[in-house]
């Protein structure tokens, strides 16, 4: 078990935390992996938010720097293994692996919709970093874009913000519990190596392949 829980700890941490004991251990990879990866994806996800007036490139940047954060957010996720309202969470953002739905014909229709951008956007999978990606470099940028990309986006920042703070209200669950902290962080590593790679969040920086 002592063994499972190193292999575990040295791929969250990448060995960048020095601890003494397994407490300190488990207490570094809250803090500085699952609580800090929610953190970093709220700053990111509020940068992009406020940059839709920057230039394509920024915008881009932007983006990127919100799939990486979210995309460790998502490799280590157990906050539903705490509260079951949050399990499907991951789903709600980035819809990547969901379905087969085809998000830039709707989206099209949603660009070219007179209703406000909130009613275009009726489907949660409208509202996700899928959609959010062909929306921002698809097709020239537009108030109407604009429009639909800060929905997204705001509905994309609320539920890492209820991730984050899920994460500051069960610390103390997490520590009082490490054999449930280990099956749950066993589990996340385990679905990231296995299915990860099928999905396709980052996709436009490269993060996995196709």
């Amino acid at each position: 078990m002592k063994q499972i829980f190193a292999m575990i700890f040295a791929c969250l941490t990448a060995g960048a935390v020095a601890v003494d004991t397994d407490r300190d251990a488990y207490t570094a990879i809250y803090d500085q992996v699952l609580q800090a990866n929610a953190d970093r994806a709220l700053v990111s996800c509020i940068a992009l938010r406020g940059g839709f007036d920057d230039s394509a490139e920024r915008r881009r940047r932007a983006f990127i720097e919100l799939a990486e954060a979210w995309a460790k957010v998502r490799a280590s996720y157990i906050l539903g293994g705490y509260d079951i309202e949050t399990a499907d969470y991951p789903m709600m953002v980035d819809y990547f692996h969901a379905g087969k739905e085809d998000i830039h014909s709707a989206l099209s229709r949603a660009i070219a919709d007179s209703n406000r951008p909130d009613r275009a956007l009726y489907k949660n999978s409208y509202k996700s970093l899928r959609a959010l990606d062909d929306l921002l470099f698809s097709g020239a940028w537009s108030p109407r874009r604009k429009a639909l990309a800060e929905v997204i986006t705001g509905r994309v920042c609320q539920t890492v913000v209820r991730i984050r703070d899920g994460y500051l209200r069960h610390r103390d669950d997490y520590l009082s519990d490490p054999d449930k902290a280990l099956s749950l962080l066993l589990n996340a590593a385990i679905e990231s190596i296995y299915k990860t790679r099928d999905w396709r969040i980052g996709q436009v920086s490269g993060l996995t392949r196709q």
